[in-house]
């Protein structure tokens, strides 16, 4: 993509400008972080779900040590697919329990599009159920084992 827009664009003169898009640079010289670490305060206050106190430092820019960097390389080789398995795996569950218990049931076709809206009873209740159960298996596969909750006051 570069190589494409270097006639349409020219690099700025080493004056001390430093071009956004530039993978050389630095998280200081974006001009959307400057803006962020002066008022991290007022940020942290208004946004308290999103605030970060880890290794990855605020906004998730930080440099990264030698440990973490090998921790993350071992998680990408080990725990990714292990990952990718179970969320197949719980889609294919609850594929299977919508097919088999919308089998001899026949949809509304309106709009060409299948509509199970008029099912009820116990089919019902076992797809909600099973739906409900493993939607929340599948967001802790993913992840968010648990999600705090901030209220303004």
């Amino acid at each position: 993509m570069r190589s494409e827009l270097n006639g349409i664009t020219s690099k700025p003169a080493k004056t001390g400008e430093s071009d956004p898009n530039d993978d050389d640079a630095s998280a200081n010289d974006l001009p959307l972080l400057e803006s962020a670490t002066e008022s991290i305060q007022e940020l942290e206050k208004k946004f308290a779900a999103f605030v970060r106190n880890d290794v990855y430092g605020s906004m998730g820019r930080g440099k990264l040590p030698l440990k973490e960097k090998l921790l993350l390389g071992i998680a990408l080789v080990t725990r990714l697919p292990i990952r990718l398995v179970l969320v197949l795996t719980i889609l294919v569950v609850y594929y299977l329990i919508c097919r088999i218990f919308t089998l001899f049931s026949t949809p509304n076709l309106e709009d060409e599009q299948e509509d199970f809206a008029h099912l009820g009873g116990c089919r019902r209740a076992v797809i909600v159920q099973s739906s409900r159960f493993l939607s929340r298996l599948l967001l802790f596969t993913v992840g968010f084992y648990w999600i705090n909750e901030t209220h303004k006051d």
